[in-house]
């Protein structure tokens, strides 16, 4: 082969290869150029317990953040996990990596967001877990979609932080509804009793899913989860909308 056929060679294969920024598209050494991870909606502060942004949770004066950093709707009724733990807002462009990894497989986005929830979870050293539990699929709705995007994430946290993770502790027993397009009433009709636990002796379980939005999923798994012995449970996810 000539020199000039080598060089050829070689830029076509560069060209083909080459790292590009999951967003943008441009030159990067990692899944995101530094311009679009720097653009990423952090979350801010937001409820201890529910991790509701306090832009919407909280009606006291502009930026003001009560000092237990709970919301007034957990103060009244606080829900049934004890803890939230998120990342980012649900804002452009976290919906375009949310929605490429959960419908279209694309794992890189899952590990852009696994990444963002590990660096938030590596400032909260009063959080202790002893296994992490993903929120489980019906077996026809991960049949479909070949893989569990809530699982995946679990798997990646785990192996950043050390736990250990159990999928089978929890299951979804039937089939509900898909949740979008419901109101928060129809949400937690839809999901009650739609799991089972197998029984636990107070470990403290972090649930993890990929969004959570007005809670209803997770609350039920917590509840689910309580009933069956677990300890504290403590809610993961990497993106938060305002409910």
């Amino acid at each position: 082969m000539s020199c000039t056929a080598r060089r050829l060679a070689a830029s076509l294969y560069d060209l083909l290869l080459a790292r590009r920024c999951l967003l943008c598209r441009g030159p990067s050494t990692a899944n995101l150029c530094a311009g679009c991870d720097a653009d990423l909606p952090a979350l801010g502060e937001s409820c201890w317990r529910c991790g509701v942004p306090f832009d919407f949770a909280w009606s006291g004066s502009p930026g003001h953040v009560p000092e237990e950093r709970v919301c007034g709707a957990c103060t009244t009724k606080p829900p049934p996990y004890d803890r939230t733990v998120a990342a980012l807002a649900y804002a452009f462009p976290v919906p375009v990596l949310v929605q490429r990894y959960k419908f279209s497989r694309n794992l890189a986005c899952g590990t852009v967001l696994a990444d963002r929830l590990t660096r938030v979870l590596g400032r909260c050293p009063d959080l202790h877990a002893d296994v992490i539990v993903p929120v489980p699929l019906h077996a026809i709705r991960q049949f479909r979609r070949v893989f569990n995007q809530a699982d995946v994430l679990a798997r990646d946290l785990g192996r950043a932080l050390s736990l250990p993770v159990v999928p089978r502790i929890l299951r979804r027993r039937r089939s509900t509804a898909a949740q979008s397009g419901l109101t928060a009433a129809e949400r937690r009709m839809n999901l009650k009793r739609a799991f089972l636990a197998r029984p636990l002796a107070g470990e403290n379980v972090a649930l993890v899913d990929d969004v959570m939005t007005t809670g209803s999923t997770v609350a039920e798994c917590a509840v689910t989860l309580k009933r069956a012995g677990a300890g504290a449970v403590s809610v993961w996810v990497p993106v938060r909308a305002a409910g």
